[in-house]
């Protein structure tokens, strides 16, 4: 079998967008220091967390005022009302419990977000703009320890942080597994799957689709538990695990974002990097082709080879190669 070592620089193709309803893709191409140190560098976000906690104080203000039959007025108190007047204190409770979900939920539209894709230039957010993705990222929120979720990945190098609502208890975390080589758009499905099968379905469910996008590390306060780390060892080649056969072009140039979360030159950012030691990954082996992922067909130690020698067995190994 012919074996490849990947020792060159690997280069990855990201994309980043500022806000959860953008369309449009901040195309971009980093190194694996640099996409390391974006995913272990937390966005510090004080304003939003202040915003998030006075709307969950007045909400459990009006939840208060209704159960001791009070009526302060206002929308969080109305909506509280409205649903007891129809179904009770389980229908008020309901509402209540929506209001709470829905205040929390501001995060997920404020938080910035990536995606390992590589879009079409000039594309929008959608798997039909995607050439290839690079990196494999899987999200955790089962409970999985940071430790644990790593440790299933131990063959290979990846990035683990935890996210924006993790708390001591309810571990909520990330990681992320840059790949040896990107893979075409069209092939991606195998690969997840393959990742999810292989986690236990540990990690989140939800079909990622080319083009998923993830929330930058993000924390709500300078104090507030977070953690991110690195774990060295070779990068992950989906075509070794033989998941593809071929893989995507190598990422094409394209002029490096001027604010970059990934470089540390948003000047719009508030951050705080994770202390890492730097980590390197180890040589990757990729077989070069799909003849080397099946190895070439066994022979007779003596007698008849299948070279052609005319006759009926002069196309002997067409259905040897009928791969495609």
């Amino acid at each position: 079998m012919n074996i490849t070592r990947m020792d060159a620089e690997p280069r990855f193709a990201i994309a980043t967008f500022m806000r959860v309803f953008d369309v449009e893709p901040k195309r971009d191409v980093v190194t694996l220091d640099e996409l390391t140190a974006g995913l272990t560098r937390f966005i510090v976000k004080p304003k939003l967390h202040r915003a998030i906690t006075r709307d969950l104080e007045r909400i459990d203000a009006a939840w208060d005022a209704w159960k001791a039959g009070e009526n302060p007025g206002g929308r969080r108190y109305g909506i509280i009302a409205r649903a007891g007047r129809r179904g009770g204190e389980a229908a008020a409770r309901e509402a209540m419990e929506g209001l709470c979900k829905k205040a929390k939920g501001r995060a997920k539209t404020d938080l910035r977000l990536w995606s390992p894709a590589l879009f079409t230039e000039g594309g929008r957010r959608d798997s039909d703009h995607v050439v290839s993705v690079s990196c494999l990222v899987l999200d955790f929120d089962s409970g999985v320890t940071p430790q644990e979720a790593s440790s299933d990945w131990a063959r290979w190098y990846h990035i683990v942080h935890t996210t924006w609502s993790h708390r001591p208890g309810k571990p909520k975390l990330r990681l992320c597994l840059p790949l040896a080589h990107p893979v075409r758009a069209e092939d991606w499905r195998a690969v997840w799957e393959w990742a999810a099968e292989r986690t236990g379905m540990t990690a989140d469910p939800a079909l990622k689709s080319a083009a998923a996008t993830f929330a930058l590390p993000a924390t709500p306060y300078p104090d507030a538990p977070r953690e991110a780390f690195v774990h060295g060892g070779a990068l992950l080649s989906p075509m070794a695990e033989g998941l593809v056969l071929v893989p995507a072009d190598p990422p094409p140039s394209i002029p490096a974002q001027e604010a970059s979360h990934f470089r540390g030159t948003d000047p719009t950012e508030r951050t705080l990097d994770m202390p890492r030691t730097p980590v390197k990954a180890l040589p990757t082996e990729v077989v070069a082709s799909a003849f080397d992922l099946f190895g070439p067909p066994d022979r007779p130690a003596d007698g008849p080879t299948n070279e052609s020698s005319g006759g009926e067995n002069e196309r002997s190994w067409d259905d040897e190669f009928d791969l495609f």
